[in-house]
C-alpha cells in the first residue's frame, strides 16, 4: 500500500634527430658537421683565451641587465620590466574572469547548500544559474531550476508536482509545500505567478520558495540519517491526522480496525519508502546534537500554516531554517542581478 498525504496538512513554504652530433676524443670536445661533398672535422677552439673572453661578456650583460632592472623599479615603478614579463609569459597575464559581486555569491552558495564553495566552483555555479534564469517561461523555468537545485542540494527521489491555488487560513496562501515525509513538493502556480502582497517577480518568488521546500526535504534527510527509527515512529503516530481519510481507513480495514496495527503497517511502509527514495544521505550539513533534537521535537508536534498565527508559525526551528534559507535564495539572485 502507498502513502497518500493529505495535501491540506502539508509544510509550506563543476625527439627529432639533430644534423650535429658531439663525440668525445680523448676528452677534447669535436664537432661533426655535415658537408655537401665530404665530411670533415674541425677541433673546437679550446683557447683559455678566448674561454675567458666569452665568461668576462656574459658577466657584463648580466650585470647590465641588473643595472637596468634596478634602474626601471627605482624611476619607473618596474613598469618596462613587469611588460616585458608579460610579453615573454603571455598565458600568466590571463585573469579569469568572475560575475559581479562574487565573494558575497560565493557565501550565498555555501550558506544555501551547506557546504564549502572555493571561488572558482562558485564562479561556475554563479554562471549556471544567471543562465537558467534567462529562461521566461515560468513553467519550464520550474522544471529547470528543481533539477538544478535538487543536484546541488545533493538530493534525489522527490516528485515535484503542479497544483492550483491554496488557501491557509486567514487570507493568506503559500507558493510552494512540501508532504510530511519530504517526497513530495507542491507549487502552487497561481500565487507564483501572483505576487503583488510580496512586491517579488514570479522568477524571484519560485527560486526563495524552491529553496525553502528543498530545506525541509533535507531536514528530513537529516533527521532520517540521526536516527531513523524514531523519524519514521513520529511519521507514523501522526499518520491518522496526515495521511489522506481513505489512505488512512484503508490501513485500518486491512488490520482489523486495531488502531496500533495500522500505525505499524505505516512505519513499514515508510521504511521501505524511505530506504528506496532516500539513498546515501551521508552528504549532508552537519547538526549539533541540540539542532536534531529542537528539529526531531518539532517534527513531533508540527503546526501547520494557518492554524497559528504566523510569527508562531514562523518561529517553529523547521519553518525558521527553511525561512532563512529562502531568504538568502532572494540575497542571491540580487547579487546575480537577476529579476
Amino acid at each position: 500500500m502507498s502513502l497518500n498525504f493529505n495535501t491540506n496538512s502539508i509544510t509550506n513554504y563543476a625527439v627529432g634527430q639533430n644534423t650535429t652530433t658531439n663525440v668525445v676524443r680523448n676528452n677534447k670536445y669535436y664537432t661533426n658537421f655535415k658537408a655537401s661533398n665530404n665530411d670533415s672535422f674541425e677541433r673546437s677552439n679550446t683557447n683559455p683565451k678566448h674561454k675567458t673572453s666569452k665568461m668576462n661578456i656574459a658577466l657584463g650583460t648580466i650585470l647590465s641587465v641588473g643595472l637596468l632592472i634596478s634602474a626601471d623599479f627605482a624611476f619607473n615603478h618596474g613598469k618596462v620590466s613587469r611588460s616585458l614579463w608579460n610579453k615573454l609569459h603571455p598565458t600568466e597575464r590571463v585573469s579569469k574572469s568572475y560575475v559581479d559581486n562574487i565573494e558575497q555569491v560565493q557565501q550565498h552558495f555555501s550558506q544555501i547548500f551547506g557546504k564549502d564553495f572555493s571561488k572558482d566552483e562558485a564562479n561556475e555555479l554563479a554562471k549556471k544559474y544567471k543562465e537558467l534564469m534567462r529562461e521566461d517561461d515560468i513553467n519550464i523555468l520550474l522544471d529547470k531550476l528543481f533539477n538544478e537545485l535538487k543536484q546541488d542540494y545533493g538530493l534525489h527521489g522527490i516528485e515535484l508536482k503542479k497544483a492550483r491555488r491554496i488557501s491557509l487560513g486567514n487570507g493568506r496562501e503559500g507558493a510552494m509545500a512540501t508532504d510530511q515525509h519530504g517526497m513530495t513538493i507542491i507549487a502552487y502556480m497561481d500565487c507564483i505567478n501572483n505576487n503583488a502582497s510580496t512586491n517579488l517577480t514570479s522568477k524571484e518568488s519560485l527560486f526563495r520558495s524552491l529553496c525553502h521546500e528543498l530545506c525541509h526535504v533535507r531536514q528530513d534527510r537529516i533527521l532520517y540519517r540521526a536516527d531513523k527509527e524514531r523519524f519514521i515512529d513520529i511519521l507514523a503516530q501522526r499518520a491518522p491526522q496526515e495521511l489522506e481519510k481513505s489512505c488512512w481507513e484503508g490501513f485500518l480495514r486491512d488490520n482489523g480496525g486495531n488502531r496500533e496495527q495500522a500505525i505499524n503497517s505505516v512505519k513499514s511502509v515508510l521504511r521501505n519508502e524511505m530506504e528506496r527514495n532516500y539513498g546515501n544521505v551521508g552528504n549532508l550539513p552537519h547538526k549539533t546534537a541540540e539542532e536534531l533534537e529542537a528539529l526531531f521535537n518539532n517534527k513531533k508536534h508540527y503546526k501547520y500554516a494557518g492554524s497559528v498565527p504566523h510569527e508562531e508559525y514562523r518561529a517553529q526551528p523547521i519553518e525558521n531554517e527553511a525561512y532563512t534559507i529562502g531568504d538568502l535564495g532572494l540575497k542571491l539572485l540580487r547579487a546575480l542581478g537577476v529579476k
